[in-house]
């Protein structure tokens, strides 16, 4: 398992998040309904991060 650091971005923090639920989903594989529910987070947190790089985006594109 990799040394976690600190995010260096909102989208980044979001994608660690993600990352860390996926790992719980599957340390908890033996309770669907935690599982299930981990991922969904997971998902949740991919989608903000995704946003706000859409975001940044958006602005930086509007920068030049």
């Amino acid at each position: 398992m990799g040394r976690l650091q600190m995010p260096t971005s909102r989208a980044e923090y979001y994608r660690l998040q993600a990352r860390l639920c996926v790992r719980l989903s599957l340390a908890s594989s033996q309770d669907n309904d935690i599982s299930e529910r981990l991922i969904a987070m997971a998902q949740r947190f991919k989608t903000r991060a995704e946003a706000i790089e859409r975001e940044h985006q958006v602005y930086d594109s509007g920068r030049n």
